[in-house]
């Protein structure tokens, strides 16, 4: 039997997604640095007091966001492995194939929110 998610929890799941789709589209037209809650609840029709329920500051989305990269790029790598191991490949041709692959199946702001996440943990460690 399949479990009814209540309607209040699903109203939550569709509108969190929607902020963090729209905020992908608002960071690939200004900027990471330029991301504002302020304006994605603007865009959604909400008070920017409401977008806080689901996000407690800036910093909490961008987290989302990053987490969300990461896990897209862990599946585009998993699906890339898969593939190879059928084929194969060596390791550095599946790490090849997800770079080259990564970008061109997520928008461009995604993929850069994820390097970007990338390069300030190398940098910090």
């Amino acid at each position: 039997m399949t479990e009814v998610v209540p309607r209040r929890e699903r109203l939550r799941i569709e509108t969190t997604a929607e902020i963090k789709q729209r905020a992908w589209a608002s960071m690939a037209e200004v900027g990471t640095d330029a991301l504002s809650l302020r304006a994605v609840a603007r865009q959604m029709g909400m008070a920017p007091s409401a977008l806080y329920r689901y996000f407690a500051s800036r910093n909490d989305l961008l987290t989302a966001l990053i987490i969300d990269g990461f896990t897209g790029l862990a599946g585009a790598l998993r699906k890339a492995f898969d593939e190879s191991c059928r084929r194969g490949d060596g390791a550095a041709d599946v790490w090849l194939a997800v770079c080259a692959g990564y970008p061109m199946q997520h928008s461009e702001a995604q993929f850069l929110v994820t390097l970007q996440a990338l390069t300030a943990s190398v940098a910090r460690s």
